[in-house]
């Protein structure tokens, strides 16, 4: 399995130190960290829209699919237009995940894992099997 972390995808300061150390730089004028201030807060406010707009897609293509739903749909989908939802909501919750630092597992991360959880499981009924007869 893959043991490496992508470096690029993972800042460990939450976003208001980070907004602060960076304040703190003696290089930046009073006037300057204002306006430093006011430019996260946009940036954070536009990522905030971005990701709820996101997640109303989600929910939107998720609707026709949803078991416990306690609302109607309005009219009645195709099954292309079932396809075509189920395909957005798929790349909508790809990205999400995508977004949240996931990675995606290979075939071979699987196998690799089964492999491994198998090993395991040998070996521990293998010890408890050798204590049990022993015991006799």
């Amino acid at each position: 399995m893959r043991k490496t972390l992508n470096k690029d995808r993972f800042v460990p300061l939450r976003k208001t130190d980070l907004i602060q150390a960076c304040c703190e730089n003696e290089e930046l004028s009073k006037s300057n960290q204002a306006s430093f201030r006011a430019l996260c807060q946009i940036l954070g406010s536009t990522l905030y829209f971005e990701f709820h707009h996101i997640l109303e897609k989600l929910k939107d293509n998720y609707a026709p699919f949803a078991p416990n739903a306690d609302t109607f749909l309005l009219e009645t989908l195709t099954g292309q237009q079932l396809q075509e939802k189920q395909s957005a909501f798929s790349q909508a919750f790809t990205q999400v995940l995508n977004a949240a630092n996931y990675e995606q597992i290979t075939v071979q991360d699987l196998q690799e894992a089964m492999t491994e959880e198998a090993r395991y499981t040998n070996a521990t009924s293998k010890c408890a099997f050798q204590r049990e007869f022993k015991a006799i």
